[in-house]
């Protein structure tokens, strides 16, 4: 007989039966329904309406804040009425010292926290030094933001009423606008793409939106800034401070030569190392400048600003006088 009579076929074994299904989700993290997908986008809502709430809330209670500052250090009175008649209302000098440290101390706390952070970094991790040349670079930038800064918030502000003060804070992009100039923007708006000469007319149309505001407001308006100089000078020095956020290595010079320096601080690891030089200098700055200003203005001695630290933060006086000058009282409140 042959090999084919010899064969027998298989028995059938129920248990052995291939059975194609689909595995279900181990999780809820891994259904991708619709009703996930629809809480998802809820939720990411939500956040950005949190986030652009927070953001803009602090930003009006840090503006806020700080040009209250300012105001207590004001060369302007207040008018007041009570039973002595019209009369003018102005902090005493005493009260002012401690007004220009606060304002002092708002300055200075961030640029501490700034240079305990880079020696961590330096302590902790490795660094590589900055060239000579983009530490000078560096330290130039940050010196023209710095006082322009002090000539606004000593100067220019103080001058001026609060909601023109914060009104002039918007025009604070002069060189950031003159970087973007050389910069190739390639902007698209779904299938349309903007050409980029049209930003760069756009470009050029703030500039100069910013530039009257720096020439022409501080004279056609009535505010009582003494020097006329200060208010354009300091907005266009404060511009050089954002200098890193405007360059690019694909725009022309002198823009793409910053973009190396810009590279070398935040990938090279030279940002530690260089801005644990430049944070107290900046310190120092901002400290000449607020004593330059009690001297030159001549506000009140320069000694009662380290005399009266203490006391003037423990009381608050205003003095009460005539247009003419004439003081009738001294208003004390205590704190204690």
């Amino acid at each position: 007989m042959g090999e084919g009579h010899n064969h027998r076929p298989e028995p059938w074994r129920p248990w052995d039966i291939f059975i194609s299904s689909t595995d279900e989700a181990s999780s809820a993290s891994e259904m991708s329904t619709a009703m996930w997908k629809t809480a998802y986008k809820i939720l990411k809502i939500i956040t950005a309406i949190v986030v652009f709430a927070v953001v803009l809330g602090a930003g009006i209670v840090s503006k806020g804040a700080t040009f209250f500052i300012v105001n207590q250090i004001s060369y302007d009175s207040t008018p007041y009425c009570d039973n002595l008649g019209y009369a003018l209302s102005k902090i005493s000098e005493q009260g002012k010292v401690a007004w220009f440290w606060t304002l002092f101390f708002c300055f200075a706390a961030p640029e501490l926290m700034t240079f305990l952070m880079s020696l961590r970094t330096i302590v902790m991790r490795s660094t590589e030094t900055p060239t000579i040349v983009e530490f000078l670079i560096c330290l130039s930038f940050e010196i023209i933001h710095t006082v322009g800064i002090s000539i606004l918030f000593f100067i220019a502000f103080p001058g001026m009423d609060s909601l023109r003060g914060l009104m002039a804070t918007n025009a604070v992009c002069i060189m950031p606008g003159i970087w973007k100039i050389f910069l190739k923007q390639d902007i698209s708006i779904g299938k349309f793409k903007i050409p980029d000469i049209v930003c760069k007319i756009l470009t050029v149309i703030s500039i100069l939106l910013q530039v009257s505001a720096l020439f022409i407001w501080p004279l056609a308006s009535d505010s009582n800034i003494d020097q006329t100089w200060a208010l354009p000078v300091g907005l266009f020095l404060t511009s050089f401070g954002w200098w890193e956020s405007f360059v690019d290595e694909r725009a022309f010079m002198p823009s793409s030569k910053l973009w190396l320096v810009k590279t070398k601080m935040c990938e090279g690891g030279s940002r530690a190392p260089t801005y644990v030089l430049i944070a107290p200098i900046k310190i120092a700055i901002v400290f000449g400048a607020m004593l330059l200003t009690v001297w030159i203005r001549d506000i009140l001695p320069i000694s009662n600003l380290f005399s009266d630290f203490i006391s003037s933060f423990n009381t608050a006086s205003f003095v009460l006088h005539r247009p003419s000058g004439e003081i009738l009282k001294q208003i004390l409140h205590s704190y204690e």
